[in-house]
């Protein structure tokens, strides 16, 4: 039996509070040393967030939030995929609040302020083979090409800047943030100036679409999952993968890639 099944199996599954672009983070309820504790997986900054104390090699200590980004900073810059992790044992109350399995509001997980942060995971997850010569033809015939993803922005820039959509490293790269601050009108005078976008949810995606749109371009939108299914549906042409796209994404779109590449 594997490690993590083993793991699994002594620490029985509660509740489950799943991924969520706009909440960012996971969240598990287990039992745990005759008790119970919630763990949380997440994007660095949010899960970060969540944190009162780090733990060490000689217990918690308070949080160094300042060192706790840095460490998820650096590998990112390499154009890893950083999630940050962090739990709490809960309250005899909040055990009691959750005996029926009922998923818990984010405020009742534990403290939402008051976790320990575990520490943080870099993962490789490269480009296809060939996405670079496929931009690099689309840039020669005149087809502009941006990247969207949910990944932090210093991830995106790395990315983006190995794969060419970013030819000079100080190019601005908008967020989810960034794009919450901008009105409609002010994203339409950006849009066609900006090739990355980060940390956006399924709305981000669905405004750069329609802003691509009222600037008169024709626009083609990628994706696989449930969350890019409303840009898919808006966009001149939605196209999903064949393997690892949702039922939902599929639907959305005008077409399905067979071989899953660019």
């Amino acid at each position: 039996m594997t490690r993590p099944r083993l793991l699994q199996e002594e620490y029985p599954l509660v509740v489950e509070t799943p991924f969520e672009s706009h909440r960012r983070y996971s969240a598990t309820i287990r039992d745990y040393d005759g008790a119970r504790a919630v763990f949380v997986k997440g994007a660095p900054e949010q899960a970060i967030a969540m944190c009162a104390t780090m733990l060490t090699d000689s217990g918690p200590v308070p949080l160094d939030a300042d060192a706790a980004h840095a460490a998820a900073r650096e590998p990112a810059a390499r154009g890893l995929r950083v999630l940050a992790m962090a739990y709490r044992r809960l309250s005899a109350h909040a055990i009691h609040a959750h005996a029926d399995g009922a998923e818990p509001a984010p405020g009742e997980r534990a403290d939402p302020d008051e976790l320990v942060l575990l520490g943080v995971q870099a993962m490789m997850d490269p480009p296809r083979a060939g996405v670079r010569a496929a931009i690099t033809a689309c840039h020669q015939a005149g087809v502009l090409v941006a990247m969207i993803t949910g990944d932090h922005s210093i991830t995106a820039r790395a990315i983006a800047a190995q794969l060419g959509i970013l030819n000079d490293p100080h190019e601005r790269v908008l967020t989810g943030t960034d794009l919450t601050h901008l009105d409609d009108e002010a994203l339409r005078r950006l849009v066609e100036d900006v090739s990355v976008y980060a940390r956006v949810s399924p709305n981000d995606k669905l405004r750069i679409v329609r802003a691509l749109q009222d600037r008169g371009h024709v626009v083609a939108v990628t994706g696989d999952g449930d969350s890019d299914a409303p840009a898919l549906r808006a966009a001149s042409v939605g196209i999903s993968m064949s393997q690892g796209a949702t039922d939902v994404a599929r639907e959305a779109s005008d077409m399905v890639l067979s071989d899953d590449n660019l």
